[in-house]
């Protein structure tokens, strides 16, 4: 079947216009309130994923994410929430990261230093995680979800590489911020453009006796 016409082809397709025609749309006002114009792309992910996802997660906007020994995450722009979440905590604006899913920065356009802020962060919300230890999956994954989600990028002007400038930017920071697999964020997407996805394995290694190891598979 050719997947140019494929109906999840065009749902996709569909999602990526809307959140393109907000892009466009953001930038008109982004001079006189850039404020109002970050909540504006923060909620467009967020009604992006609530479509997507089902319905007994719940998606909050701002907040930090709070581990058992009171410590705090950086403000994150989207959480998801487990299922069993306390309604009468949804308001906190701190939430207790056992009970957080998934969160993610947003971005209405993409910059060099948002990547490295991005990667920096995650070293630390990966420290609030309830993570456990024992197999494969748990020693190379936070139980965190952690994502970067861009409406574009800056990378605009003729014969620029925007591709090659988000990779290069990942591995330069990768190699400042991150000690373990674990800490290693979990999805940059960028709209119009592309997302880069971490991909954790576990091979030999008689150098240091760790064996694990990190990187980041792109899809155009």
């Amino acid at each position: 079947m050719n997947t140019s016409t494929h109906d999840l082809f065009d749902f996709f397709k569909k999602a990526n216009s809307n959140i393109s025609d907000e892009y466009t749309r953001i930038c008109r006002r982004v001079n006189e309130d850039p404020g109002t114009a970050g909540d504006q792309g923060e909620e467009n992910w967020k009604e992006l994923l609530e479509s997507w996802i089902p319905p007994y997660f719940q998606i909050v906007t701002k907040g930090r994410i709070l581990s058992d020994s009171g410590e705090t995450s950086p403000q994150v722009d989207v959480i998801v929430l487990s299922p069993d979440y306390p309604k009468s905590l949804l308001n906190c604006k701190e939430y207790l990261s056992g009970g957080v899913v998934a969160a993610f920065e947003c971005k209405t356009t993409l910059r060099r230093k948002h990547i490295g802020e991005f990667i920096e962060h995650s070293k630390k919300i990966e420290k609030l995680a309830i993570n456990e230890n024992g197999t494969p999956r748990k020693d190379l994954q936070s139980k965190i979800y952690y994502g970067l989600l861009a409406h574009s990028h800056e990378w605009k002007k003729e014969n620029s590489n925007p591709k090659e400038n988000i990779e290069k930017a990942i591995w330069e920071y990768d190699e400042k911020y991150v000690t373990h697999p674990r800490e290693i964020p979990d999805i940059i997407c960028v709209a119009d453009l592309g997302v880069w996805k971490s991909q954790k394995i576990i091979v030999p290694n008689y150098d240091n006796g760790k064996g694990l190891k990190g990187n980041y598979v792109m899809s155009g």
